[in-house]
């Protein structure tokens, strides 16, 4: 057996499925004691207004009615239901812009942002461990740099973080880093690149270039980093697929647009154009590597390509994914086929790449244990030491492990936490190097990994000789830990 410090998952989103299971079975079971959500500029906190609005379309796929409004509010439901792990979360830049601006389609002005970074201090003060933003998702993509960077400078002044999930990760991708770079720069504020990938077939190959990219602003001095998942396949809700543009007000005016065959016939122009600065997945990759990974009422369409539920319904792709989001209620979620394995590896094998999963908490019982998510829920750390260590060779046992414990730590600045030393918190993982492997798979990925022996959070087993307890010594890992 191999003992190791307890794995950090540095990008998660399991903002809302932690109060629904509080167990955490898909993170503990592959060696996560440490989950850091609030990503993608996506919170469960700060709510009000059209942020509640949105976050109610989130929750009600769970039951859940958020009855917080702030996050030390919602901190302490989450210590109320206890959990298996311990979990820290972000703000995000959307809570601020749909709490103070609504959905509008624009940056915001100078009273704005005083207003966001007001909120955005009181939350930081609360124990939020940075800022994140989804740029591209709106309302993240109406802001500018210097929206962005004023709000960054403030996380930094709390010694907080600033973590994005860049404009594009397909053809402008360098453009996309260079603007998360520039707000590093202008607000002093330190960098994590969310989930970086190469996404767009045009850019396959080019990891290598990428990576000297951000090499450079390293040397150049910004504090900056990045993290990872292990798969070629990313994740996110369809409606995705709809130009930011059309999202103005909100999820509920994104569906009155696509009620209306005016409304339709503008979102198929500009998807049809094609050289806009946001991804347009329509093109690339393409319908036939889009799967549906969940829809709330018919699961038979679930695993299956958007192309192939098209031809089903006799529809044109486009249509029938405009149709799933406006049956849904835009609920649906996809699995989108879109990177290269060469990419993925040399990213991996970067000696400043963390490891993030970019999933919730789920379990393979319960009330999450619905739909075809991405496998990455429930196997990301596994897969790292089972195909990337120990079959290809590609890192040794040392460094994944730094990837997954020390050099998060350092990144999210956790006190005794990533490390095996005396007087440290005792979040250990126990597994066998032989056999650990994960087991998720698209078609199938309510899956737990094989290989972990034995779990503790905080000096407490929450796996033991490979079976959860009943334990949940999880702490929130608040600014000041």
């Amino acid at each position: 057996m191999y003992v190791t410090p307890g794995f950090i998952d540095i990008h998660a989103h399991s903002d809302l499925t932690l109060l629904v299971d509080p167990r955490a079975a898909s993170k503990v079971r592959q060696g996560v004691t440490s989950d850091i959500s609030g990503q993608c500029g996506v919170s469960a906190a700060p709510l009000a207004g059209q942020a509640r609005d949105e976050l109610r379309v989130w929750a009600t796929r769970y039951g859940l009615e958020p009855d917080w409004n702030s996050l030390a509010d919602y901190l302490a439901a989450i210590e109320g239901e206890g959990a298996a792990l311990n979990f820290g979360t972000l703000v995000g830049h959307g809570n601020l812009r749909q709490v103070v601006m609504g959905g509008a389609d624009r940056p915001a002005v100078g009273p704005e942002i005083q207003t966001m970074a007001e909120i955005l201090a009181q939350n930081l003060e609360e124990g939020a461990l940075g800022l994140s933003s989804g740029l591209f998702y709106a309302p993240g993509s109406y802001a500018d740099v210097a929206e962005l960077s004023a709000l960054a400078q403030v996380a930094a002044a709390h010694g907080g973080y600033y973590a994005s999930h860049i404009r594009n990760e397909g053809p402008l991708l360098e453009a996309a880093l260079d603007e998360a770079m520039e707000v590093g720069r202008r607000s002093g504020a330190r960098v994590q690149i969310s989930h970086l990938k190469l996404a767009s077939r045009a850019h396959w190959g080019e990891a290598r270039r990428v990576l000297a990219q951000l090499d450079a602003a390293r040397v150049e001095g910004l504090d900056l980093g990045w993290d990872q998942y292990p798969y070629a396949a990313a994740a996110t809700s369809l409606d995705a697929v709809v130009p930011p543009a059309f999202h103005a007000g909100g999820t509920s005016a994104l569906l009155q647009r696509l009620r209306t065959e005016e409304g339709r016939a503008q979102i198929a122009q500009a998807l049809a154009d094609g050289n806009s600065s946001w991804e347009n997945l329509a093109l690339d990759p393409g319908w036939e590597d889009i799967t549906l990974s969940f829809h709330p009422n018919q699961h038979d369409l679930e695993g299956k390509t958007v192309a192939q539920i098209a031809a089903s319904r006799s529809s044109p792709p486009l249509e029938t994914a405009l149709d799933l989001i406006v049956e849904t209620e835009a609920e649906a979620e996809i699995v989108i086929h879109c990177m290269n394995e060469r990419d993925v590896a040399m990213i991996l094998c970067h000696p400043n790449t963390t490891i993030g999963s970019d999933a919730e908490a789920l379990a393979a019982d319960g009330p999450l244990a619905e739909g075809k998510p991405h496998p990455r829920s429930y196997g990301t750390f596994p897969r790292i030491l089972g195909r990337y260590v120990r079959e290809q060779g590609l890192l040794a046992w040392e460094e994944a492990i730094h990837k997954m414990t020390g050099l998060p730590a350092a990144r999210l600045r956790l006190r005794d936490r990533g490390v095996v030393r005396e007087g440290a918190f005792a979040d250990l993982v126990v597994f066998d190097p032989q056999i650990i492997t994960d087991t998720a798979t698209y078609a199938d990925p309510h899956r737990y990994p094989e290989g972990i022996r034995q779990v503790l959070v905080n000096g407490r087993f929450v796996v033991d000789e490979g079976r959860q307890t009943e334990e949940r010594p999880g702490r929130v890992l608040r600014r000041s830990d």
